[in-house]
């Protein structure tokens, strides 16, 4: 399709190719799997001749699209139209989402089926195997597959309903681990050296780890000490300002001044060029857990199978460790939130995120505040009294108005 062909009315996106609809005495016709736009447009003129003529359409077939081919339109529809929720279209991270929810039925074992002969004893088995192993990429694909067989079922094609009766997955949330400031900085010391910056700045400023990845120099404000992560790079959607310590300042100061001449990214790969998500996994986090841990069993006379805090530690997990050290240090819970950039006022960060020891906490709050009882500290924070206490008159005396 050239970018001045029009599709003629009844001619539509269907898959990797198009699709022709037409009806005629009152029933509806439909065909798949032309490869171009200019044959689809050929078969519908067609058609309409025959139509003219009293003919009834010599090929004519019920919708019965591929699954793959299903897929592809569902994801067609996701990158050219708005959300209904949001009435916008949806942001790069979103249509990541939908490709990733719809890889298996765009690319597995039942890719090249059409949706007629789909079953669902056959599809939830598949699925629950797959849940064993990761649940809730599990739940995004049969949420996926949910996705598109009603958007194929709307433009006419014929499916196992008992498809869409499978039930969704549960997925327990994860509550986040997080390290200490010893162990965050002993995982930075035996990462390799060009991301040990990039370690020890999401453990403290909580930063999403594609934030950094994406992070460009024109948006580091050292002198007014502030990161900017546009909305189309951060979860939440909006415009997000993270402000930096004096010991995060300089962490960033120090890679501006390693940085690769070539790139304006401030946390480059080793060739300054843009993280993936496995490569980092690979080269850099799997390397620093492994080590850390070691060293870590070393350091205490532990066995070389004993438990270690870096044991199933993962990279979002630094995102805890900033929260916590946050409430730590006396961020309030929506001072926080709003510096990890969520919209809730903390009641996110208190469910998963932050794993301090609240007693601690109180401890220190008392020892601040109220070292002598509460009782003690308003009466010493009550402003005095300036007006003299009025005597009482005795029995049988008078008051001298």
């Amino acid at each position: 399709m050239t970018a001045n062909t029009l599709l003629l009315p009844g001619v539509d996106l269907w898959g990797a190719g198009y699709r022709v609809r037409i009806s005629v005495a009152g029933h509806r016709f439909s065909e798949t799997g032309f490869a171009t736009a200019d044959a689809a447009n050929a078969r519908v003129l067609e058609m309409r001749k025959m139509r003219g003529a009293g003919l009834t359409p010599a090929a004519t077939v019920v919708s019965d699209p591929l699954l793959r081919e299903a897929a592809e339109a569902l994801l067609v529809r996701k990158r050219s139209t708005v959300s209904r929720k949001t009435k916008q279209r949806l942001r790069p991270r979103g249509i990541e989402w939908w490709e990733r929810a719809t890889r298996p039925w765009r690319e597995g074992e039942f890719a090249e089926l059409p949706l007629s002969v789909l079953r669902r004893a056959h599809v939830e088995d598949v699925i629950l195997t797959r849940a064993m192993e990761v649940p809730k990429t599990a739940r995004d694909e049969l949420h996926g597959l949910k996705a598109t067989l009603r958007y194929a079922g709307g433009r006419g094609a014929s499916f196992d309903q008992a498809l869409l009766g499978i039930e969704p997955l549960p997925v327990t949330i994860r509550r986040r681990k997080a390290v200490s400031v010893d162990q965050l900085e002993l995982l930075a010391e035996l990462a390799p050296e060009y991301a040990q910056r990039m370690l020890l700045l999401m453990g403290t400023a909580g930063n999403r780890i594609g934030e950094l990845f994406t992070l460009t120099d024109d948006r580091v404000d050292l002198k007014e000490r502030t990161l900017f992560i546009p909305a189309e790079l951060c979860k939440e959607g909006s415009d997000k300002w993270i402000d930096l310590t004096l010991e995060e300042v300089a962490l960033v100061r120090e890679q501006l001044l390693v940085q690769a001449p070539s790139t304006p990214l401030v946390f480059p790969t080793k060739t300054g060029r843009p993280w993936r998500h496995y490569q980092f996994l690979r080269l850099v986090w799997y390397k620093a857990t492994e080590r850390a841990a070691v060293a870590w069993r070393e350091k205490n006379k532990l066995a070389e199978d004993a438990p270690t805090p870096f044991d199933e530690l993962n990279p979002h997990d630094l995102r805890a460790t900033a929260a916590t050290l946050m409430r730590d240090a006396g961020f309030t819970r929506e001072q926080a939130a709003s510096r990890l950039g969520h919209a809730d006022s903390g009641k996110l960060l208190d469910r998963i995120y932050d794993v301090g020891d609240r007693q601690a906490r109180v401890r220190k709050a008392i020892a601040e505040h109220a070292p002598q009882g509460l009782r003690a500290e308003s009466k010493k924070q009550a402003p005095p009294s300036s007006a003299k206490p009025t005597a009482t008159p005795a029995a049988g005396e008078t008051v001298a108005g």
